[in-house]
């Protein structure tokens, strides 16, 4: 009778034979909790049994139990499902095990990137991966930043893969970290969006007349709405007087402008 119960627990899993009533147990319990965490149907449970099969038989997590964790996380986060989810959980395994990244924190993190940039699940993670290894994590902020804020880097009109060369240029210029780059951008996009009256006396101190149409188009964002940044930062740069420079700088970026200073903008 044991064995003929053994036989029974015995899966094929990818290719592989995990056996015995133990591991069968765990699987059990861990659909279960994908089901009680996500209101799965009964239908959808059975491809995302076999993805936790596969996830498993391809050397990501300790063991059903934090798979399915994982699975049901991920699922909750960006409503993926399918092969997609499949791939979300196992990319998140796999940042995880390379960088040392909190897994719920990288799909967070990705889920921004998706829903902002429209970028597969893959192509965020990939970014992230990329982005984790030119350095960007230097100051162990990459992740937050990009949950907290690439929202403003649309609003400016950016691009996921725009948004992460800033990142770049605001390391090689020496920004103690990313949070105060990125929250310069945020601040600057609140100010041209939500007290145009301040922006637009700050840009005539340094010589921009008609600010109100650069006003305008970043609140339209885009194209457009990274034109008029670019002009108003490269116009600023150029201004001699430091005083000055440093006046209207706060003026358009708030005091993180005190923080980064000219050269990170």
């Amino acid at each position: 009778a044991l064995a003929g119960a053994v036989a029974a627990g015995t899966a094929a899993i990818g290719g592989a034979i995990i056996g015995g009533i133990a591991t069968a147990d765990s699987y059990q319990k861990a659909l279960n909790g994908i089901q009680t965490a996500t209101g799965a149907a009964d239908a959808e449970m059975k491809g995302m049994g076999d993805a936790m099969k596969e996830i498993y038989a391809n050397n990501f997590g300790e063991d059903f139990q934090q798979i399915g964790e994982a699975m049901a996380y991920v699922k909750q986060t960006t409503g993926l499902a399918g092969e997609e989810l499949k791939n979300m959980t196992q990319n998140a395994f796999l940042l995880s095990d390379s960088f040392g990244y909190d897994m719920n924190e990288s799909v967070r993190s990705a889920d921004k990137l998706m829903k902002q940039f429209g970028m597969t699940s893959e192509e965020a993670m990939a970014i992230m991966a990329e982005g984790t290894q030119k350095g960007l994590n230097y100051a162990d902020d990459l992740l937050p930043t990009i949950d907290e804020y690439s929202v403003y880097f649309k609003q400016a009109g950016y691009s996921a893969s725009e948004m992460f060369g800033l990142f770049e240029n605001a390391k090689a210029a020496g920004v103690f970290n990313l949070d105060y780059a990125a929250d310069a951008v945020k601040e600057f996009g609140i100010i041209m969006t939500e007290d145009s009256t301040r922006a637009v006396d700050a840009l005539a101190r340094i010589g921009i007349q008609g600010g109100d149409k650069l006003v305008a188009d970043f609140a339209k964002g885009g194209e457009g709405a990274k034109k008029a940044m670019q002009t108003i930062t490269e116009k600023l740069a150029g201004v001699e007087d430091k005083s000055l420079q440093t006046i209207v700088g706060i003026e358009l970026f708030g005091t993180k402008f005190e923080d980064i200073g000219a050269q990170g903008v």
